[in-house]
């Protein structure tokens, strides 16, 4: 038996590695596949499964396995039994599409990369839950909003790091050694994300920034762009390192879309910097 907590770490690192070979899986299908529709429906595959699926299970496993009375629970106990059969069927019907040739390589790449992507993200999330737990147990108390803050930042730097091991290894699997979008990707998560999240956590533990309407909106609207803006990254870096021709539509499309997130993004700073004029310090 062990700790109920150590449950979310165990969760973590199953859903984790599970997430992590399917996405391999798809990412190594992908090869001499991509093309922007499969890109935006991995994307599609990602978000379905994130908010249908997958982030309601680690919302659901965490408050079962908290609700714990015994202090020790058996190691099996981090998934109940629903759970075990949905693990099953997923990896019998994986294994039976990919080894009976059930669906063409592109259903491969597209589907798996999204799948594969958002049960590591779930992984991720049960990893967090286990930490928190930790910070919990020396009784320190947190406001709500800086710790929302910092878990964005925690959320941005991960993807970050993903994202710059993705671009080491994919330029160097295809021999690839010009300049790429994607060398941004990392970048912009680093800085945009976990950097100025930072900031505004340690600014809204001061401040009443968080209670600011224009600051929620900014939240909103950079949830969107942020992400928005890596995605065509990666779309229009991994066109260039496979060194696939696009004609002159498809090219000024990406650009077009591209361009979208950087007007939300605009918006989401000027909504922030408005919110940043407003607000006003804590009183001690």
């Amino acid at each position: 038996m062990i700790p109920k907590k150590y449950l979310l770490l165990l969760a973590g690192l199953v859903w984790g590695a599970a997430g992590f070979n399917i996405l391999r899986l798809g990412l190594l299908a992908y090869v001499g596949l991509v093309k922007p529709l499969y890109l935006l429906l991995s994307v599609a595959v990602f978000v379905i499964f994130q908010k249908m699926v997958f982030g309601k299970l680690v919302q659901k496993h965490t408050a079962r396995i908290l609700a714990y009375d015994a202090p020790k629970v058996w190691f099996w106990h981090f998934f109940d039994r629903k759970s075990f059969l949905i693990m099953a069927f997923m990896m019998t019907v994986g294994i039976s599409l990919r080894k009976f040739s059930l669906v063409p390589m592109d259903f491969i790449a597209f589907f798996y990369t999204g799948l594969g992507a958002s049960l590591l993200l779930a992984g991720i999330l049960f990893l967090r839950q286990f930490f928190l737990t930790l910070t919990d147990n020396t009784k320190e108390v947190i406001h709500m909003d800086f710790q929302k803050l910092i878990s964005s930042s925690f959320h941005y730097a991960i993807a970050g790091l993903t994202c710059g091991v993705f671009y080491r290894e994919f330029t160097k699997f295809n021999a690839f050694t010009g300049k790429t979008t994607l060398a941004f990707t990392h970048l912009h998560l680093l800085v945009m994300g976990t950097l100025l999240f930072l900031i505004l956590a340690a600014i809204a533990l001061h401040t009443d920034l968080a209670e600011q309407a224009r600051f929620q909106q900014f939240r909103k609207v950079y949830a969107v762009a942020l992400p928005f803006m890596v995605v065509m990254f990666f779309v229009r870096g991994i066109l260039q390192v496979l060194q696939t021709p696009l004609s002159t539509g498809a090219n000024a499309a990406i650009s077009g879309i591209a361009g979208i997130s950087h007007i939300l993004m605009t918006a989401a700073l000027v909504l922030l910097f408005l919110a940043l004029r407003r607000c006003t310090p804590k009183k001690a």
